[in-house]
């Protein structure tokens, strides 16, 4: 019995060893695999980090206004609507075809004109100021006015894209340590517009070295046209 069993354990043991020669043999003659998973890493890593650091939240509510004809400037309420407002969140409106309408904050409160009926009104600290209202006479009766919905969602700023483009060209290692980039990796970044318009941030590049590149479509805050949120192609490279 204790023969038997001593020669169980040796089988165990010898099958174990044939295992880990086997994993170790693949690794030493089949690196490929595991410098794609390091590359894929980095990569993922670092157009994580480039689009956490130029990303903002954006307040959106719908809003319905009921005012009679003859109110020019109807007065909304935010303070009910269950969301925080940072003070220095500023306030941007547009109708539902994505024309401005002009609008002015006030804490938890904001003067809309009244030019149509269905109102999307957005609040975010990259906003540019907002055209002012037209009339000072403001109705503040809450039965002028319905909040039918609101959302948060997180976009790209250009604005933030842009600072770190002057960041890549003036500081680059700070900025590579910032976004937690490991001192031996590269890297350069790019986004681009439909309109052909683009921020490219990418170092010389020595002939001959692999660069590994991945691409994201992201809704972005544009400088240009103020304050517009259209989808922008977000590009990392690493070499």
């Amino acid at each position: 019995m204790k023969k038997r069993g001593v020669s169980n354990i040796e089988m165990v043991v010898s099958f174990l060893m044939f295992i880990g020669f086997t994993f170790a043999a693949l690794l030493l003659f089949n690196p490929t695999s595991s410098n794609d998973r390091m590359v894929d890493s980095s990569l993922n890593y670092a157009i994580n980090a480039i689009v956490q650091n130029a990303s903002i939240d954006i307040i959106s509510y719908s809003v319905k206004l009921t005012a009679p004809d003859d109110a020019k400037t109807v007065n909304v309420s935010f303070l009910s609507a269950g969301v925080t407002i940072p003070d220095n969140y500023k306030v941007h409106a547009e109708d539902y075809y994505g024309n401005v309408i002009p609008a002015k904050r006030n804490g938890y409160y904001v003067d809309i004109d009244k030019n149509t009926q269905f109102v999307i009104v957005r609040f975010s600290e990259d906003f540019e100021e907002n055209t002012a209202v037209q009339d000072s006479s403001v109705e503040s009766d809450p039965t002028y006015y319905q909040i039918a919905s609101s959302s948060i969602r997180k976009v790209l700023s250009q604005k933030r894209i842009v600072s770190l483009n002057e960041s890549y060209y003036t500081n680059y290692n700070s900025l590579k340590n910032n976004l937690g980039l490991p001192t031996s990796v590269e890297f350069g970044f790019s986004l681009t517009y439909p309109d052909g318009i683009n921020v490219d941030a990418k170092k010389n590049i020595p002939v001959g070295t692999n660069v590994f590149a991945a691409t994201s479509s992201k809704e972005t805050l544009t400088l240009r046209p103020i304050n517009s949120l259209i989808y922008g192609e977000m590009s990392a490279q690493i070499w």
